[in-house]
């Protein structure tokens, strides 16, 4: 297997105008069969659905992870060891109001958060200029390049940090968003969602956004942030991965395990390679 690893999120935002007016709505199976194919095309290793991202709790709509090959250190078992490199965690939200469910105050408190968020943006252009001093001087090219903002010097900046965190705690405190960020096991976490129904600034920090059209394509709109897990936490992941392909194995090879008693079912049907689904009657 090559040492190449595929997953390329340098996408650079949309500008498109934060207009949240849209009324497409997807259903889940639809979500989840655009972010499959889209996934597959950033050459994904596992995929899972309904995946726990502790031991039980906060499932997540769908997980992945991706691989490089390693040299086995070892003398015993192959030479080649393949070692989890990537994990992914997608929430999917079909339409805009069941993005902050547990926020009674969203309708008011999203619009100041997308405000001092593009304050920021703002202000970070101003510290760049102002304090060149802060620049990575290790990034190799100029697109790539990462700034020590909180070292600014600039007193305004930092209180608006905090207005901005106090904001989105209020916003995001307790939430399937706050719990699977939390969780510590996905480097990377997106919200996917139909087109132009979330922007980027009303996402928590960190968080990028996939939005989703009717043709089912889509648009990585902002990429998330690295959150670097521990391999110990990818592991983790993806142990509840293969955990959570249980039930479609079996049902696959028509085995049905309902509290502690098996019995056979009839295989699904497959009309031209692809399988029909059969409920356990």
């Amino acid at each position: 297997m090559s040492e190449q690893i595929y997953f390329d999120l340098d996408f650079s935002p949309a500008k498109d105008k934060e207009n949240t007016s849209n009324t497409l709505q997807l259903k889940s199976t639809d979500l989840r069969r655009a972010v499959f194919a889209w996934l597959l095309k950033e050459k994904i290793n596992g995929i899972g659905i309904d995946t726990p991202t502790r031991i039980r709790q906060f499932r997540s709509d769908i997980a992945g992870f991706w691989n490089v090959s390693r040299q086995n250190r070892n003398r015993d078992g192959p030479a080649k060891l393949l070692v989890p490199c990537h994990t992914i965690i997608i929430e999917l939200r079909g339409n805009r109001d069941a993005c902050w469910p547990d926020c009674i105050n969203s309708a008011e408190l999203l619009p100041e958060f997308r405000d001092l968020k593009h304050r920021r943006l703002d202000m970070q252009e101003s510290i760049r200029k102002n304090e060149p001093q802060l620049r990575n001087s290790s990034t190799l090219f100029e697109e790539y390049t990462d700034w020590h903002y909180e070292k600014s010097e600039n007193n305004d900046y930092h209180k608006l940090c905090k207005k901005i965190e106090k904001t989105e705690k209020a916003i995001y405190k307790g939430s399937r968003f706050e719990s699977m960020m939390s969780a510590g096991v996905a480097d990377y976490l997106y919200l996917g969602v139909p087109e132009k129904s979330v922007h980027p600034y009303e996402l928590a920090d960190g968080w990028g956004l996939l939005w989703i059209d009717e043709k089912l394509n889509i648009r990585v709109i902002s990429k998330a942030e690295n959150r670097n897990c521990t391999p110990e936490n990818r592991f983790h992941l993806i142990q509840n991965i293969a955990s959570s392909n249980i039930d479609e194995v079996l049902f696959k090879h028509g085995v049905h395990f309902k509290k502690g008693q098996t019995r056979f079912i009839p295989t699904p049907r497959k009309k031209r390679g692809i399988y029909s689904p059969q409920k356990p009657t």
